[in-house]
Protein backbone atom coordinates (compact mmCIF):
# COMPACT_ATOMS: atom_id res chain seq x y z
CA UNK A 1 0.00 0.00 0.00
CA UNK A 2 3.02 2.38 0.43
CA UNK A 3 4.39 1.75 -2.43
CA UNK A 4 2.88 1.05 -6.03
CA UNK A 5 2.34 -2.47 -7.39
CA UNK A 6 5.59 -4.40 -8.12
CA UNK A 7 5.96 -4.80 -12.28
CA UNK A 8 7.83 -7.08 -14.41
CA UNK A 9 8.55 -7.18 -18.38
CA UNK A 10 7.38 -9.81 -20.45
CA UNK A 11 9.02 -10.41 -24.42
CA UNK A 12 6.85 -12.28 -26.34
CA UNK A 13 7.44 -13.97 -29.79
CA UNK A 14 4.90 -15.56 -32.13
CA UNK A 15 4.32 -16.88 -35.87
CA UNK A 16 1.95 -14.25 -37.19
CA UNK A 17 -0.76 -16.98 -37.46
CA UNK A 18 -1.48 -16.36 -33.82
CA UNK A 19 -1.31 -12.40 -34.10
CA UNK A 20 -5.11 -11.32 -33.94
CA UNK A 21 -5.86 -14.27 -31.05
CA UNK A 22 -2.99 -13.01 -28.73
CA UNK A 23 -4.17 -9.22 -29.54
CA UNK A 24 -7.76 -10.19 -28.92
CA UNK A 25 -6.67 -11.75 -25.41
CA UNK A 26 -4.45 -9.00 -24.43
CA UNK A 27 -6.78 -6.60 -24.82
CA UNK A 28 -9.30 -8.37 -22.87
CA UNK A 29 -6.77 -9.16 -19.51
CA UNK A 30 -6.88 -5.36 -19.55
CA UNK A 31 -3.32 -5.93 -17.27
CA UNK A 32 -0.99 -5.25 -19.49
CA UNK A 33 1.33 -2.44 -20.56
CA UNK A 34 2.93 -2.46 -24.10
CA UNK A 35 6.27 -0.93 -24.90
CA UNK A 36 6.09 0.56 -27.99
CA UNK A 37 8.75 -0.81 -30.46
CA UNK A 38 10.69 1.33 -32.50
CA UNK A 39 11.90 0.68 -35.76
CA UNK A 40 15.26 -0.42 -36.13
CA UNK A 41 16.58 -3.92 -37.70
CA UNK A 42 12.96 -5.26 -37.28
CA UNK A 43 10.16 -3.11 -39.13
CA UNK A 44 6.75 -2.46 -37.18
CA UNK A 45 3.92 -5.00 -37.35
CA UNK A 46 1.08 -3.57 -39.12
CA UNK A 47 -2.43 -3.32 -37.83
CA UNK A 48 -4.75 -6.41 -38.30
CA UNK A 49 -6.17 -7.05 -41.94
CA UNK A 50 -9.62 -5.58 -40.92
CA UNK A 51 -8.22 -2.64 -39.47
CA UNK A 52 -9.14 -0.07 -42.86
CA UNK A 53 -12.96 -1.84 -42.58
CA UNK A 54 -13.30 -0.96 -38.98
CA UNK A 55 -12.04 2.12 -38.84
CA UNK A 56 -14.79 2.99 -41.80
CA UNK A 57 -17.42 1.60 -39.90
CA UNK A 58 -16.59 3.18 -36.60
CA UNK A 59 -16.94 6.72 -38.94
CA UNK A 60 -20.13 5.65 -40.51
CA UNK A 61 -21.94 4.84 -36.97
CA UNK A 62 -20.74 7.72 -35.12
CA UNK A 63 -21.60 10.35 -38.18
CA UNK A 64 -25.56 8.57 -37.87
CA UNK A 65 -25.32 8.53 -34.19
CA UNK A 66 -24.63 11.88 -34.13
CA UNK A 67 -27.27 13.09 -37.12
CA UNK A 68 -29.42 11.50 -35.16
CA UNK A 69 -28.43 13.04 -31.81
CA UNK A 70 -27.98 9.06 -30.58
CA UNK A 71 -25.95 9.68 -27.41
CA UNK A 72 -23.08 6.29 -27.11
CA UNK A 73 -21.86 7.38 -23.41
CA UNK A 74 -23.32 4.40 -21.59
CA UNK A 75 -23.64 1.66 -24.41
CA UNK A 76 -23.01 -1.36 -23.47
CA UNK A 77 -20.80 -3.95 -25.13
CA UNK A 78 -22.42 -6.05 -27.66
CA UNK A 79 -20.54 -8.39 -29.81
CA UNK A 80 -21.42 -8.70 -33.71
CA UNK A 81 -20.47 -10.33 -36.75
CA UNK A 82 -18.85 -7.96 -38.74
CA UNK A 83 -20.26 -8.86 -41.86
CA UNK A 84 -23.96 -8.50 -40.69
CA UNK A 85 -22.47 -5.13 -38.81
CA UNK A 86 -21.64 -3.36 -41.89
CA UNK A 87 -24.93 -4.53 -44.06
CA UNK A 88 -27.00 -3.08 -41.28
CA UNK A 89 -24.81 0.03 -40.93
CA UNK A 90 -24.71 0.73 -44.82
CA UNK A 91 -29.17 0.30 -44.90
CA UNK A 92 -29.65 2.85 -41.57
CA UNK A 93 -27.23 4.98 -43.57
CA UNK A 94 -29.01 4.47 -46.94
CA UNK A 95 -32.52 5.88 -45.04
CA UNK A 96 -30.64 8.50 -42.94
CA UNK A 97 -29.19 9.69 -46.07
CA UNK A 98 -32.35 10.14 -48.46
CA UNK A 99 -34.20 12.23 -45.36
CA UNK A 100 -30.92 14.36 -44.60
CA UNK A 101 -30.89 15.07 -47.89
CA UNK A 102 -34.60 16.24 -48.44
CA UNK A 103 -33.94 18.27 -45.18
CA UNK A 104 -31.41 20.16 -46.68
CA UNK A 105 -33.10 21.05 -50.09
CA UNK A 106 -36.31 22.14 -48.14
CA UNK A 107 -33.87 24.40 -45.71
CA UNK A 108 -31.93 25.68 -48.48
CA UNK A 109 -35.42 27.03 -50.28
CA UNK A 110 -36.56 28.03 -46.70
CA UNK A 111 -33.24 30.46 -46.81
CA UNK A 112 -33.76 31.24 -50.43
CA UNK A 113 -37.75 32.37 -50.01
CA UNK A 114 -36.78 34.13 -46.84
CA UNK A 115 -33.87 36.06 -48.88
CA UNK A 116 -36.44 36.57 -51.64
CA UNK A 117 -39.06 37.99 -49.45
CA UNK A 118 -36.88 41.02 -48.10
CA UNK A 119 -36.20 41.59 -51.45
CA UNK A 120 -39.25 42.11 -52.76
CA UNK A 121 -40.15 44.38 -49.84
CA UNK A 122 -37.02 46.53 -50.57
CA UNK A 123 -38.26 46.97 -53.62
CA UNK A 124 -42.28 47.61 -53.00
CA UNK A 125 -41.37 50.28 -51.54
CA UNK A 126 -39.67 52.18 -54.38
CA UNK A 127 -42.45 50.36 -56.41
CA UNK A 128 -40.22 48.70 -58.59
CA UNK A 129 -40.11 45.26 -60.10
CA UNK A 130 -37.76 42.24 -59.94
CA UNK A 131 -38.18 42.39 -64.13
CA UNK A 132 -36.75 45.92 -64.63
CA UNK A 133 -32.97 44.51 -63.49
CA UNK A 134 -32.79 42.53 -66.15
CA UNK A 135 -29.46 42.69 -68.54
CA UNK A 136 -29.88 45.04 -70.62
CA UNK A 137 -27.13 46.58 -73.42
CA UNK A 138 -28.98 50.07 -73.22
CA UNK A 139 -29.39 49.99 -69.52
CA UNK A 140 -27.39 50.10 -66.79
CA UNK A 141 -29.03 49.23 -62.94
CA UNK A 142 -27.79 50.03 -59.60
CA UNK A 143 -29.70 49.40 -55.92
CA UNK A 144 -28.57 49.32 -52.67
CA UNK A 145 -28.43 51.74 -49.90
CA UNK A 146 -27.23 55.49 -50.28
CA UNK A 147 -26.51 58.06 -47.45
CA UNK A 148 -27.14 61.41 -49.05
CA UNK A 149 -31.39 61.38 -50.06
CA UNK A 150 -30.42 64.57 -53.03
CA UNK A 151 -28.36 61.57 -54.70
CA UNK A 152 -30.77 62.36 -57.64
CA UNK A 153 -29.31 66.03 -58.14
CA UNK A 154 -25.14 65.07 -58.43
CA UNK A 155 -26.25 62.09 -60.53
CA UNK A 156 -28.94 64.95 -62.98
CA UNK A 157 -25.35 66.83 -63.37
CA UNK A 158 -24.15 64.10 -65.73
CA UNK A 159 -26.92 63.84 -67.58
CA UNK A 160 -30.66 63.86 -67.96
CA UNK A 161 -31.24 60.46 -69.34
CA UNK A 162 -31.62 58.51 -65.84
CA UNK A 163 -34.21 57.53 -63.58
CA UNK A 164 -33.86 57.72 -59.36
CA UNK A 165 -36.09 56.41 -56.87
CA UNK A 166 -35.43 56.74 -53.07
CA UNK A 167 -37.09 55.53 -49.86
CA UNK A 168 -36.43 55.43 -46.17
CA UNK A 169 -36.08 52.05 -44.45
CA UNK A 170 -35.03 52.73 -40.64
CA UNK A 171 -32.34 54.59 -40.45
CA UNK A 172 -31.05 53.78 -44.14
CA UNK A 173 -32.08 55.21 -47.26
CA UNK A 174 -33.07 52.93 -50.31
CA UNK A 175 -32.03 53.84 -53.77
CA UNK A 176 -32.82 52.40 -57.56
CA UNK A 177 -30.81 54.19 -60.50
CA UNK A 178 -31.42 53.62 -64.04
CA UNK A 179 -29.20 55.59 -66.79
CA UNK A 180 -27.76 54.99 -70.07
CA UNK A 181 -25.25 52.35 -70.42
CA UNK A 182 -22.78 54.90 -72.03
CA UNK A 183 -23.07 57.00 -68.42
CA UNK A 184 -22.45 54.08 -66.03
CA UNK A 185 -18.97 54.16 -65.11
CA UNK A 186 -19.23 57.76 -64.20
CA UNK A 187 -22.54 57.14 -62.79
CA UNK A 188 -20.82 54.22 -60.44
CA UNK A 189 -17.71 56.15 -59.39
CA UNK A 190 -19.87 59.49 -57.91
CA UNK A 191 -22.41 56.63 -56.19
CA UNK A 192 -19.00 55.72 -54.67
CA UNK A 193 -18.17 58.44 -53.38
CA UNK A 194 -21.52 59.33 -51.84
CA UNK A 195 -21.17 55.91 -49.71
CA UNK A 196 -23.35 53.52 -52.17
CA UNK A 197 -24.07 50.15 -51.15
CA UNK A 198 -24.90 47.71 -53.60
CA UNK A 199 -27.46 44.97 -52.91
CA UNK A 200 -27.38 41.47 -54.34
CA UNK A 201 -30.50 41.05 -56.17
CA UNK A 202 -29.78 37.48 -58.09
CA UNK A 203 -31.58 35.72 -55.41
CA UNK A 204 -34.82 37.23 -57.60
CA UNK A 205 -33.51 37.59 -60.80
CA UNK A 206 -35.90 34.82 -62.13
CA UNK A 207 -38.98 36.56 -60.53
CA UNK A 208 -41.63 38.78 -62.38
CA UNK A 209 -44.43 40.27 -61.16
CA UNK A 210 -45.58 42.61 -58.30
CA UNK A 211 -43.20 42.78 -55.19
CA UNK A 212 -46.68 42.25 -52.55
CA UNK A 213 -48.05 39.73 -55.00
CA UNK A 214 -44.85 37.82 -54.87
CA UNK A 215 -43.85 37.99 -51.32
CA UNK A 216 -47.45 36.38 -50.65
CA UNK A 217 -47.06 33.70 -53.11
CA UNK A 218 -43.55 32.95 -50.85
CA UNK A 219 -45.25 32.95 -47.90
CA UNK A 220 -47.18 30.14 -48.77
CA UNK A 221 -44.60 28.35 -50.57
CA UNK A 222 -42.73 29.18 -47.29
CA UNK A 223 -45.56 27.55 -45.06
CA UNK A 224 -45.63 24.54 -47.26
CA UNK A 225 -41.97 23.70 -46.87
CA UNK A 226 -42.01 24.01 -42.98
CA UNK A 227 -44.57 21.49 -43.44
CA UNK A 228 -42.69 19.25 -45.09
CA UNK A 229 -39.19 20.11 -42.65
CA UNK A 230 -41.18 19.65 -40.00
CA UNK A 231 -42.12 16.22 -41.42
CA UNK A 232 -38.66 15.18 -42.58
CA UNK A 233 -37.65 16.00 -38.79
CA UNK A 234 -40.31 13.24 -37.62
CA UNK A 235 -38.40 11.35 -40.08
CA UNK A 236 -35.30 11.28 -38.15
CA UNK A 237 -36.58 11.63 -35.03
CA UNK A 238 -38.49 8.27 -35.87
CA UNK A 239 -35.12 6.64 -37.40
CA UNK A 240 -32.91 7.62 -33.87
CA UNK A 241 -35.95 5.63 -31.86
CA UNK A 242 -36.01 2.96 -34.20
CA UNK A 243 -32.09 2.71 -34.44
CA UNK A 244 -30.80 4.22 -30.66
CA UNK A 245 -30.13 1.07 -29.21
CA UNK A 246 -28.58 -0.17 -32.37
CA UNK A 247 -26.57 1.89 -33.05
CA UNK A 248 -25.08 3.19 -29.78
CA UNK A 249 -23.53 -0.76 -29.21
CA UNK A 250 -22.42 -1.12 -32.92
CA UNK A 251 -20.73 2.29 -32.09
CA UNK A 252 -19.26 0.91 -28.80
CA UNK A 253 -18.10 -2.99 -30.46
CA UNK A 254 -16.49 -0.75 -33.37
CA UNK A 255 -14.77 1.26 -31.17
CA UNK A 256 -13.44 -1.51 -29.22
CA UNK A 257 -12.64 -3.55 -32.03
CA UNK A 258 -10.72 -0.46 -34.28
CA UNK A 259 -8.63 -0.18 -30.68
CA UNK A 260 -7.98 -4.20 -31.04
CA UNK A 261 -7.15 -3.90 -34.29
CA UNK A 262 -4.79 -1.02 -33.83
CA UNK A 263 -2.32 -2.50 -30.93
CA UNK A 264 0.12 -4.61 -33.25
CA UNK A 265 1.23 -0.91 -34.23
CA UNK A 266 3.17 -1.06 -31.06
CA UNK A 267 4.89 -4.40 -31.72
CA UNK A 268 8.03 -5.65 -33.75
CA UNK A 269 8.10 -7.58 -36.84
CA UNK A 270 9.62 -9.69 -39.41
CA UNK A 271 8.18 -11.64 -42.36
CA UNK A 272 6.68 -14.28 -40.19
CA UNK A 273 6.69 -13.30 -36.85
CA UNK A 274 5.71 -10.75 -34.52
CA UNK A 275 7.60 -9.75 -30.86
CA UNK A 276 6.21 -7.33 -28.32
CA UNK A 277 7.33 -6.46 -24.98
CA UNK A 278 4.84 -5.32 -22.41
CA UNK A 279 4.98 -4.16 -18.74
CA UNK A 280 2.29 -6.21 -16.04
CA UNK A 281 2.26 -6.48 -12.44
CA UNK A 282 4.69 -8.97 -11.02
CA UNK A 283 1.92 -11.27 -9.51
CA UNK A 284 -0.86 -11.78 -12.83
CA UNK A 285 2.99 -12.78 -14.75
CA UNK A 286 2.11 -16.10 -14.17
CA UNK A 287 -1.56 -15.79 -15.53
CA UNK A 288 -1.03 -13.71 -18.25
CA UNK A 289 1.79 -16.22 -19.54
CA UNK A 290 -0.91 -19.43 -19.73
CA UNK A 291 -3.42 -17.62 -20.99
CA UNK A 292 -1.26 -16.11 -23.93
CA UNK A 293 0.01 -19.31 -24.61
CA UNK A 294 -3.54 -20.75 -25.07
CA UNK A 295 -4.77 -17.63 -27.72
CA UNK A 296 -1.50 -18.37 -29.24
CA UNK A 297 -1.80 -22.46 -29.32
CA UNK A 298 1.44 -22.86 -27.42
CA UNK A 299 3.39 -21.63 -30.16
CA UNK A 300 4.34 -18.81 -28.43
CA UNK A 301 7.88 -18.40 -26.85
CA UNK A 302 7.27 -15.77 -23.23
CA UNK A 303 10.21 -14.59 -21.47
CA UNK A 304 10.59 -11.98 -18.24
CA UNK A 305 13.19 -9.76 -18.46
CA UNK A 306 14.90 -7.86 -15.89
CA UNK A 307 13.89 -4.02 -15.34
CA UNK A 308 16.64 -1.32 -15.96
CA UNK A 309 17.23 1.07 -13.38
CA UNK A 310 17.08 3.65 -15.93
CA UNK A 311 13.57 2.52 -17.47
CA UNK A 312 10.63 4.57 -17.25
CA UNK A 313 8.24 1.87 -15.47
CA UNK A 314 4.43 1.95 -15.65
CA UNK A 315 2.78 2.98 -12.18
CA UNK A 316 -0.36 1.01 -10.97
CA UNK A 317 -1.36 2.08 -7.55
CA UNK A 318 -1.89 -0.49 -5.25
CA UNK A 319 -4.52 0.33 -2.26
CA UNK A 320 -7.68 -0.99 -0.63
CA UNK A 321 -11.20 -0.17 -1.62
CA UNK A 322 -11.45 2.66 0.55
CA UNK A 323 -7.33 4.49 -0.02
CA UNK A 324 -8.90 3.82 -3.78
CA UNK A 325 -11.51 6.87 -3.29
CA UNK A 326 -8.16 9.27 -2.08
CA UNK A 327 -6.29 8.35 -5.41
CA UNK A 328 -8.18 11.10 -7.04
CA UNK A 329 -6.29 13.93 -4.69
CA UNK A 330 -2.98 12.01 -5.48
CA UNK A 331 -3.35 12.44 -9.23
CA UNK A 332 -4.59 15.74 -8.82
CA UNK A 333 -0.72 16.45 -8.50
CA UNK A 334 1.15 13.96 -10.02
CA UNK A 335 1.06 9.87 -9.54
CA UNK A 336 4.33 8.95 -7.58
CA UNK A 337 7.28 7.42 -9.30
CA UNK A 338 8.14 3.61 -9.29
CA UNK A 339 10.08 4.11 -6.42
CA UNK A 340 8.42 6.44 -4.37
CA UNK A 341 6.19 6.51 -1.37
CA UNK A 342 1.87 6.56 -2.41
CA UNK A 343 0.38 9.54 0.18
CA UNK A 344 -2.68 8.07 -1.18
CA UNK A 345 -3.51 5.87 2.40
CA UNK A 346 -1.97 9.17 4.68
CA UNK A 347 -4.86 10.91 2.64
CA UNK A 348 -7.38 8.82 2.91
CA UNK A 349 -6.99 8.99 6.87
CA UNK A 350 -5.89 12.05 7.64
CA UNK A 351 -7.66 14.14 5.21
CA UNK A 352 -11.10 12.98 6.95
CA UNK A 353 -10.16 13.59 10.51
CA UNK A 354 -8.88 17.49 9.67
CA UNK A 355 -11.66 17.95 8.43
CA UNK A 356 -14.32 16.75 10.83
CA UNK A 357 -11.74 18.57 13.33
CA UNK A 358 -12.46 22.13 11.33
CA UNK A 359 -16.47 21.32 10.66
CA UNK A 360 -17.15 19.87 14.50
CA UNK A 361 -20.60 19.69 13.59
CA UNK A 362 -23.25 17.23 13.56
CA UNK A 363 -26.03 19.67 11.16
CA UNK A 364 -23.60 21.34 9.10
CA UNK A 365 -22.04 17.34 8.68
CA UNK A 366 -25.49 15.85 7.88
CA UNK A 367 -26.19 18.36 5.59
CA UNK A 368 -23.14 18.07 3.98
CA UNK A 369 -23.44 14.33 3.91
CA UNK A 370 -27.06 14.57 2.36
CA UNK A 371 -25.33 16.86 -0.47
CA UNK A 372 -22.28 14.98 -1.32
CA UNK A 373 -24.12 11.66 -1.61
CA UNK A 374 -26.59 13.68 -4.17
CA UNK A 375 -24.02 14.73 -6.18
CA UNK A 376 -22.35 11.41 -6.10
CA UNK A 377 -25.86 9.48 -7.72
CA UNK A 378 -26.06 12.65 -9.94
CA UNK A 379 -22.14 12.32 -11.22
CA UNK A 380 -21.06 9.02 -10.87
CA UNK A 381 -17.39 9.79 -12.80
CA UNK A 382 -16.62 12.00 -9.53
CA UNK A 383 -17.65 9.13 -7.16
CA UNK A 384 -14.18 8.67 -5.89
CA UNK A 385 -13.97 12.05 -4.89
CA UNK A 386 -17.39 12.16 -3.43
CA UNK A 387 -16.82 8.97 -1.69
CA UNK A 388 -13.87 10.95 0.41
CA UNK A 389 -16.24 13.67 0.94
CA UNK A 390 -18.89 11.49 2.40
CA UNK A 391 -16.18 10.14 4.98
CA UNK A 392 -15.26 13.76 6.29
CA UNK A 393 -18.77 14.37 6.11
CA UNK A 394 -18.93 11.04 9.07
CA UNK A 395 -15.83 12.60 10.38
CA UNK A 396 -17.84 16.36 11.08
CA UNK A 397 -20.38 14.84 12.98
CA UNK A 398 -18.75 12.57 14.95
Amino acid sequence: MLKPERMSKLFVVGPKSTLSKVVSRLHELKIAHLIEHKKDEFDLCTPLVNFEKLSSMLVQARSLASHLGISTDNAKLTAFKIRDLEKDISGIREDVSKVIEKTKKIEDNISLISEQKKLLELMSLISIQPEHFLKSSYLKSFFGYIKDENIREQLGKITDRLEVRTAAKGKNTIATVFVDMNFADQFAKTLADYSFSDIDISAVKDLKGNPSELSHELSMRQEQLETGLKAQNNKLKDLSKKHSAFLSEAEKFLSVEAEKAQIPLSFGSTREAFFLRCYLPKNDVEKTMEELMKSGNNKLYITEEPLGEEEDIPVKLNNSKYVQNSEFFTKLFALPKYDEFDPSVLIAYTFPLFYGFMLGDVIYGLITFAVFYYLKKKFPVGKDFFNTMLAAAVAAII
